[in-house]
């Protein structure tokens, strides 16, 4: 084989390796775009944040209260994605119930958010505190309140009972 027709062929063969490698570049990112991203959307104007403190104090011869919170203003639904907790107690008084409701809803929806016993420590001085974060999904749709409902066992002090909503409203059409 003469010299021409060998240098012709390392051409052809450099030529065939560098588009192999340039079309393997050019593709990856297409296949990887095929993927769906895990992202939320956080800039979209229709997501408005939502960050609500509910708060119930019971005295000691209270064994249970309710508190209304915000009512969902007309054309937008209330998304909640995370709730905690802070309850404050004699040690010998349990908070046994939390839940978050729709008032007068038919059927009853509530949500518990009650404190497992790992949750709650004694801190000294004969009190105790629950303290703890729930990753929740609940929905409010317009013109619903908020309502907390709180529930203690026990008659020896007085109770506070904290719970911090976060999430955000989202337009209806």
């Amino acid at each position: 084989m003469n010299t021409f027709a060998l240098q012709r062929m390392q051409v052809i063969g450099l030529a065939l390796v560098v588009t192999t490698v340039c079309g393997l570049a050019v593709s990856l990112p297409a296949e990887a775009q095929t993927r769906p991203a895990l992202v939320r959307d956080a800039d979209n104007p229709a997501l408005q944040p939502f960050r609500e403190v509910i708060s119930a104090s019971l005295s000691s011869s209270e064994t249970s209260k309710f508190v209304n919170g915000p009512t969902v203003p007309a054309g937008k639904r209330l998304v909640i994605e995370n709730a905690s907790v802070w309850a404050f107690t004699s040690t010998s008084d349990f908070v046994t119930g939390i839940w978050l409701t729709v008032p007068g809803a038919t059927p009853l929806t509530f949500t518990m958010l009650d404190p497992a016993d790992t949750e709650r420590k004694p801190v000294g001085g004969g009190s105790a505190i629950a303290a703890y974060n729930r990753p929740v999904r609940l929905y409010f749709n317009p013109g619903e309140q908020l309502q907390l409902n709180v529930f203690v066992d026990g008659t020896t002090g007085p109770r506070t009972v904290n719970v911090y909503l976060n999430g955000y409203y989202v337009n209806l059409p």
